[in-house]
């Protein structure tokens, strides 16, 4: 491959009538020859085209001392105004849920958390904590929203209800949506007039997101998505769905592959019968989470409705993974503090 390199306009490949291809490079490979490389020979020019990382080895440096203190994360220090207002908020919630242990104690029973509590939270503007102000919510930073996730830890049904519609379900839309696709959902996601769901998890599929069978097809603007996604939170009360369907698309060489790709699905704007949702699973704990099938059946979608762009949805899954599990850690802490709280109780007065 070395021997192909390009020489202005026209290429050694072309030259010798190997490819009528349109001569484009990476580094010194011309691209353009690709149809005439052996297999061996293709999985090179792939393997050119990976951009190096400028990233010294972590695990070798350990062994001679050095530790790369880049890949940890720090909480964001906040000054004393910020501090003072955000113990102000989180005083005011968890008197609130304090008030309200009752509705809280009938979560597991009635397999519902009470719409009591998920009106006072609208009104509070607790849907939208890590919207940005421009879109109409509070733009705190993840330090202070980890705290609300302490408070909400009073109830793990609770925590794990907002964090999966704050941080999955419209967490992609925050970091990949288009300035579009923020302006039409944002403010309502943020005011909690519509509820976001995750839609991954499939009957057959482990933890590999490339084992996904969900499948979405180009038919001219729009995209064809049919498959059943299992373990939705908030499957029924949930009006924007983020899903993940395989896509063909154009690798670098130009064939076609199925590649993860990430879609909005609003159900406002689906016919009748492209969506079907089930009952609640029957759950031995977590109830209060809904957690229900949700099956796409030619459920017809915009192009413009592709969060990322087509074929990089794994790269996108992970880039919201991440920030969705301290949440969740967050949570569990405020819950853990309640338990050893009532362990020590308990202990003392036996």
């Amino acid at each position: 491959p070395s021997s192909l390199s390009c020489t202005g306009l026209s290429c050694q490949a072309q030259r010798q009538g190997r490819t009528r291809a349109v001569c484009l490079t990476r580094g010194n490979i011309c691209i353009s020859s690709v149809a005439a490389l052996s297999t061996e020979q293709s999985r090179t020019v792939q393997q050119s085209q990976v951009s190096p990382l400028n990233f010294p080895p972590f695990v070798k440096d350990l062994f001679v001392g050095k530790f790369n203190k880049s890949v940890l994360s720090y909480a964001e220090v906040l000054n004393d105004e910020s501090q003072f207002n955000l113990e102000n908020k989180i005083r005011e919630v968890r008197n609130f849920l304090d008030s309200n242990k009752e509705l809280l104690e009938q979560v597991d029973r009635t397999g519902k958390i009470s719409p009591d509590i998920i009106n006072s939270f609208r009104q509070s503007g607790l849907f939208g904590l890590s919207i940005p102000q421009e879109f109409g919510g509070a733009g705190f930073l993840c330090t202070e929203i980890a705290r609300f996730y302490e408070v909400f830890g009073c109830q793990l049904s609770l925590s794990e209800f907002m964090g999966t519609n704050e941080f999955l379900g419209y967490g992609v839309l925050l970091q990949h949506g288009s300035v579009e696709q923020k302006e039409k959902y944002l403010a309502r996601l943020a005011e909690g007039e519509m509820m976001a769901s995750w839609c991954l998890a499939e009957g057959g599929t482990g933890s590999d997101p490339d084992s996904v069978v969900c499948e979405a097809v180009e038919e001219g603007e729009e995209f064809v998505i049919t498959g059943t996604k299992t373990w939705v939170t908030n499957g029924q009360g949930a009006q924007l769905f983020t899903v993940f369907a395989k896509l063909r698309v154009r690798n670098s060489l130009g064939e076609e592959e199925e590649k993860l790709t990430c879609f909005l699905v609003d159900k406002n704007e689906l016919s009748v019968g492209e969506l079907e949702i089930s009952q609640p699973y029957a759950l031995a704990g977590m109830r209060g989470l809904e957690v229900c099938d949700v099956r796409f059946e030619k459920c017809r979608v915009s192009r413009h409705a592709v969060l990322g762009s087509p074929g990089e949805g794994v790269s996108v899954l992970q880039s919201v993974l991440h920030r969705n599990k301290y949440m969740q850690a967050a949570g569990v802490v405020g819950s853990l503090r309640i338990l050893l709280d009532d362990t020590i109780k308990h202990t003392k007065t036996r």
